[in-house]
């Protein structure tokens, strides 16, 4: 389940010559998985968006294989080849793509990547390379759980937050690691998070002050926490306390000004204390005080994942949203009036999904967004479904030529 500002869902720049076109099935081979993650993201510097996944496949033999894969956009909006890296290995549930070095292309940083570095560095055509094993014992291991990026101190280089359960030493844990610039990273001995595992976090400026904030969700010792800590701008966190947030684990955190008053608001979903879901969204005062926002309409899916995203270009942001709730896996769209009052885009066409992500971009460049989700539906098939959008947001899902 990643974490993405509502900032970075806007239409790709693409280079003038695109065009758009009507996809089909075979232009997108990606394989159907679940538990895992995809994005977007420009990863051998042609401009165009490619695609990045990890997860689980079954197998129809039996037992599985877990999955990462590369789709590079072949310059016209289609994916017609798959890269698998790196071998055997983890189930990578999570995963960023990000410049680490400073020489402008989107390195990986893995989950769950011990005894092997998290860090996979791109050469600038899309090919990866593991780093050394230092990086690996300085990371540690750790799993169900989350990574954020921002550059936290200043200094110009993008540093990573994870957190999780940790096997070594065994328990929970939130490590902030300082980079240097080139790619090496410390530890952070400042700060003092609450260890959780099974959440997400995202860094988002909640208060002007022009460095990024961090909100931490996630379990530890039977409790639910969402936390909010507050950045000096060296990188020092300070946690906010009294704040209203549920606690939730199993879930999503995403941040967008949903309200126009330019400030980020906060969405929450996930599980809570007794097992109870939810999902809330808490408007921002501006100076990082927050209010439950009432009388919306969401679902409250677990084990699942939500973006923001503008499905139909009125400069808003529109929320998309999937998971188990109740009795079923779901996915809703919920469309923004531009006040942040929400109302659920009803006759969706977009199945269902459990152990899920979502994708926002323009697949068929045609200026609009279109979205691509994996997970498992009601009747625990695994999908990977590409639904594209016809610029008022209403999607269509691609179908294979047998269907």
């Amino acid at each position: 389940m990643k974490i993405l500002l509502y900032a970075f869902l806007t239409i790709l720049s693409l280079p003038t010559w695109a065009q758009s076109f009507t996809p089909h099935f075979s232009d997108f081979p990606l394989r159907q998985i679940w538990k895992g993650e995809i994005q977007f993201a420009d990863l051998n510097g042609d401009g165009y968006p490619d695609i990045f996944m990890t997860g689980r496949e079954d197998k129809l033999s039996g037992g599985y294989e877990n999955v990462i894969d590369l789709y590079l956009n072949d310059g016209t909006g289609r994916f017609p080849h798959r890269q698998s890296l790196f071998g055997n290995h983890n189930l990578h549930e999570h995963f960023e793509l990000a410049d680490l070095d400073g020489d402008n292309d989107l390195d990986l940083i893995l989950g769950n990547a011990y005894p092997e570095s998290p860090i996979k560095w791109n050469d600038g055509t899309g090919t990866f390379t593991n780093d050394n094993l230092n990086v690996a014992q300085a990371f540690g291991s750790t799993s169900l759980g989350a990574i954020a990026i921002s550059d936290v101190d200043h200094d110009a280089d993008l540093d990573i937050l994870i957190t999780g359960n940790t096997h070594f030493p065994s328990g929970d844990g939130v490590k902030l690691m300082l980079n240097d610039g080139n790619g090496t990273f410390t530890e952070s001995a400042s700060n003092n998070f609450t260890n959780v595992k099974n959440g997400a976090a995202t860094f988002a400026d909640v208060d002007g002050d022009n460095d990024p904030d961090l909100f931490i969700s996630g379990e530890r010792n039977d409790s639910t926490h969402t936390q909010l800590y507050l950045n000096d701008g060296s990188g020092n966190f300070t946690e906010l306390t009294n704040t209203p947030f549920d606690g939730v684990s199993n879930g999503s955190l995403e941040c967008a000004d949903v309200d126009g008053d330019n400030d980020l608001d906060l969405m929450i979903a996930g599980l809570g204390i007794i097992h109870n879901s939810r999902a809330k969204l808490y408007l921002n005062d501006g100076a990082g005080s927050f209010t439950l926002s009432t009388g919306q309409p969401f679902a409250r899916p677990i084990e699942g994942d939500m973006s923001f995203f503008d499905m139909e270009g009125d400069g808003d942001p529109d929320i998309v949203m999937t998971g188990y709730h109740e009795i079923a896996p779901i996915t809703k769209i919920y469309e923004n009036d531009g006040t942040g009052a929400y109302t659920e885009v009803l006759n969706s066409t977009i199945q269902g999904l459990e152990f899920s992500s979502i994708a926002v971009g323009d697949i068929d460049l045609d200026n609009d967004l279109d979205v691509i989700l994996t997970g498992r539906n009601q009747a625990r098939t695994k999908m990977t479904s590409l639904f594209t959008n016809d610029g008022a947001g209403h999607f269509e899902k691609v179908r294979s030529p047998d269907l």
